[in-house]
C-alpha cells in the first residue's frame, strides 16, 4: 500500500498531523506546567501575606501551631515549622522531603524572607518559601510553605492525550478518505504508464467524479491515439524493412564514426559479410573493397555524392555503388546502394561483340561484290566466261546478305517480343518429315546419309508451325554443312515427361566443351574459317534457341569435338499449352 499513490497520500497525512499534534500536546504539557507553578507561587504568596497580617496584628499569638496549620490547609500547601536552632516543631511532610531547608532556615533568619534562586525555582516542581516570625514567649519560628504535589498535570496531560488520540483516529479516517479521493489518480496514473503497451480501460471508480472522468476520458482518447499512431508507424516501419529486406540493391548506412548502422539481406549478399552480426562493427573489418571504403570516406569528407566501380569477391562480378551524405536530427552518415552490374556489362560487351560481328560479317560479302564489280568494271566484263561466274559470285553474296539481314531482323523482332505467333496442335513428325525431305537432295550431293526416325505413335506439340519449320531448317542446315562426305545425320522425334522432343544427330566434326556453352550465342562460331567458308552467317543457333524459349520449350546440344553433336529441342506437348493461348482442339 505504501508504494500507491493512496498509501504515499495517507501516509504523509497521518504522519504530519500526528507531528502537530505531538507538538500541540508538548506545548499543552509545558504550559499547563508553567501555569501551575506560577499558581503555586501565588498561593506561597497569599499564605505569606496572610502569616505576616497575622503576626503583625497579633504578636506573640498562642495559637500559632493551628493559625499555621489552618493556613497550610487553606492554600493547599505543605508546612513545616523549625526553630532558630533548626530543630523541627512542626510537618505535615517528612524533614526529608524538604530539600535544603536548613540552608534557606538561615537566609530566612538573615533576609525575612526566603525564596529559592530562580535557576532552582525552573527546577522544582513544588515551589517553596521560608518566613521568619515570633511565636509566644517571643520564640523565633521560621515557616516553611510548600506547594503540595497535585495532579492537575497528570490529569490535563492524560485528557490531552486521550483527545490527541481521538483527534489523531478522525484525521485518520478524514487522510484514508481523502486519499481514497486520489485513488482514481492512482489508476489513471498507471494507465498512463502502460502506454501503449495495453489498452485497457479505466475502472468505474476513475468515473465517479465528474473531474476525474474528464481526466480519464481524454487520457483514453490519448491512448487510443497513440497506440494507433504506434501501430501505423509500426506498420511503416515494417513495411520500409521488408522494401529494405527484398531489394535487389544492397543498401548500406555508415556513421561518421564509419561504423555500420544499417545493412539488408542484398548488401551482404553482393559485399560478402553477414548482415544480422554487421550493425555497430566498423565498415573496415565487414567489407574488404578498397574503393568502397575510400568512397565512403570521400563522400564524409565532401558531403557530395559519388559513384565507384569496382569487381566484387568473385572476379566475374562487377558492381556500382553509389554514395551520398545524409544529415538529420536521428542519423548523419553516408548512406550507400550497391547495384550488381554483372548483367549490364555482360550485356554491353555482347552489344560491342554484336556491332563488331556485323560489321565483320556484312564486310566480308560487301568486299566480296566490290571486288567482282571491280573486276567486271576492268575488263573483265568483255570475257563471258568470266564475267558469268563474277556475277554468280556477285549474286551468291548478295543472297548471303540477304539472309543475313532477315536473320537479323527476326532475331531482333523475337528478343524484342514483336514475333508474331500462331499456336496450334501441330503433328510433329508432319513438319519434321517435311524439312527432312527438303535437305534430302542437299545430303545426297555431300554423300550425307540423311534417315529419319517416323515408328512409334505420332506426338502433338502445342507450337507455331512456321518457327517450328524454321528451327528445324536451322539445325538441319547446320548438320549438313558440318558433317563430311560419308557421314550421317539421323533425325527422330517422340514424347518425354510432357515434351515433344526432336532429336538431330550427326557424326561431324563436334563442338568441343570450352564452345558447347557458347554456341547458341549470336555470331559465335566453333571453328570460324569453315563457318565463312560455308557461308554460315553464325545466328542460326540463336534463332533456334530464341524461338524454342518462345514456345515454351528449349534446346540443348550434347557433342564430342570429332564425334559429331546431336540437338535436342523440347516442345510443349498439345496437354501442356503455353499460358493464354488459345485452345486447340486435340
Amino acid at each position: 500500500m505504501s508504494r500507491s499513490l493512496r498509501g504515499r497520500v495517507f501516509i504523509v497525512y497521518l504522519t504530519a498531523t500526528s507531528g502537530l499534534m505531538l507538538l500541540a500536546l508538548v506545548a499543552w504539557w509545558r504550559l499547563e506546567r508553567k501555569l501551575s507553578a506560577l499558581h503555586a507561587q501565588e498561593r506561597l504568596i497569599w499564605a505569606v501575606e496572610t502569616l505576616r497580617y497575622r503576626s503583625l496584628a497579633e504578636p506573640g499569638l498562642p495559637q500559632w501551631d493551628a493559625v499555621l496549620r489552618a493556613t497550610a490547609d487553606r492554600y493547599g500547601l505543605d508546612l513545616l515549622v523549625a526553630t532558630a536552632d533548626g530543630a523541627i516543631r512542626q510537618a505535615t511532610a517528612p524533614a526529608e522531603s524538604w530539600p535544603q531547608y536548613r540552608v534557606w532556615l538561615e537566609h530566612a533568619l538573615k533576609t525575612g524572607t526566603a525564596y529559592p534562586p530562580a535557576e532552582v525555582v525552573r527546577t522544582l516542581v513544588q515551589p517553596a518559601v521560608a518566613v521568619p516570625i515570633r511565636a509566644e514567649g517571643n520564640q523565633l519560628l521560621v515557616v516553611f510553605f510548600r506547594a503540595r504535589p497535585t495532579d492537575r498535570v497528570a490529569v490535563t496531560i492524560y485528557e490531552a492525550g486521550v483527545w490527541a488520540l481521538l483527534a489523531v483516529l478522525v484525521l485518520a479516517g478524514g487522510g484514508w478518505w481523502l486519499a481514497g479521493l486520489l485513488h482514481p489518480l492512482a489508476m489513471m496514473a498507471r494507465a498512463c504508464r502502460t502506454i501503449p503497451e495495453t489498452a485497457q480501460p479505466f475502472h468505474q471508480a476513475v468515473y465517479d467524479l465528474s473531474e476525474t472522468r474528464a481526466i480519464a476520458e481524454a487520457i483514453e482518447r490519448l491512448q487510443a491515439g497513440q497506440t494507433a499512431g504506434i501501430r501505423v508507424l509500426q506498420e511503416q516501419a515494417d513495411l520500409l524493412w521488408g522494401v529494405l529486406h527484398n531489394m535487389l540493391e544492397g543498401v548500406l548506412l555508415v556513421g561518421r564514426d564509419e561504423r555500420i548502422q544499417l545493412a539488408n539481406e542484398a548488401s551482404g549478399r553482393l559485399l560478402g559479410f553477414s548482415p544480422a552480426t554487421a550493425s555497430g562493427k566498423p565498415l573496415v573489418e565487414v567489407v574488404r573493397h578498397r574503393a568502397l571504403l575510400e568512397l565512403v570516406r570521400r563522400v564524409a569528407t565532401t558531403r557530395r555524392p559519388e559513384q565507384a566501380e569496382f569487381s566484387g569477391l568473385a572476379a566475374e562480378r562487377h558492381l556500382s555503388a553509389r554514395a551520398a551524405f545524409l544529415t538529420g536530427k536521428q542519423v548523419e552518415g553516408v548512406m550507400v546502394v550497391v547495384h550488381d552490374v554483372t548483367e549490364l556489362q555482360r550485356l554491353e560487351n555482347l552489344r560491342k561483340e554484336f556491332v563488331a560481328n556485323v560489321s565483320h560479317e556484312l564486310k566480308t560479302p560487301l568486299a566480296v561484290i566490290s571486288a567482282y564489280a571491280e573486276t567486271l568494271r576492268l575488263g573483265a566484263i568483255e570475257d563471258p566466261d568470266y564475267r558469268l561466274r563474277c556475277v554468280g559470285q556477285i549474286e551468291e553474296q548478295a543472297s548471303r546478305l540477304h539472309r543475313m539481314i532477315l536473320d537479323l531482323l527476326q532475331l531482333a523482332r523475337i528478343e524484342a517480343g514483336r514475333e508474331v505467333f500462331e499456336f496450334a496442335d501441330v503433328v510433329l513428325g508432319q513438319i519434321v518429315g517435311s524439312c527432312v525431305n527438303e535437305f534430302a537432295e542437299v545430303a545426297r550431293a555431300k554423300n550425307i546419309h540423311l534417315e529419319q526416325n517416323s515408328n512409334g505413335p505420332d506426338v502433338l506439340v502445342h507450337a507455331d508451325p512456321r518457327c517450328l519449320r524454321t528451327i528445324m531448317n536451322n539445325l538441319l542446315d547446320n548438320a549438313v554443312k558440318y558433317t563430311p562426305a560419308g557421314g550421317r545425320i539421323h533425325v527422330a522425334w517422340y514424347r518425354e515427361a510432357g515434351y515433344g522432343v526432336v532429336e538431330v544427330r550427326d557424326t561431324g566434326i563436334g563442338i568441343s566443351v570450352r564452345d558447347q556453352a557458347r554456341v547458341f550465342e549470336r555470331f559465335y562460331r566453333a571453328d570460324r574459317a569453315r563457318s565463312r567458308e560455308s557461308g554460315g552467317s553464325g545466328l542460326g543457333l540463336a534463332i533456334v534457341k530464341h524461338l524454342t524459349h518462345a514456345m515454351g520449350g528449349d534446346v540443348s546440344v550434347e557433342s564430342r569435338e570429332g564425334h559429331g553433336s546431336t540437338f535436342l529441342v523440347r516442345l510443349p506437348l498439345a496437354t501442356a499449352r503455353l499460358p493464354g493461348a488459345p485452345a486447340q482442339p486435340g
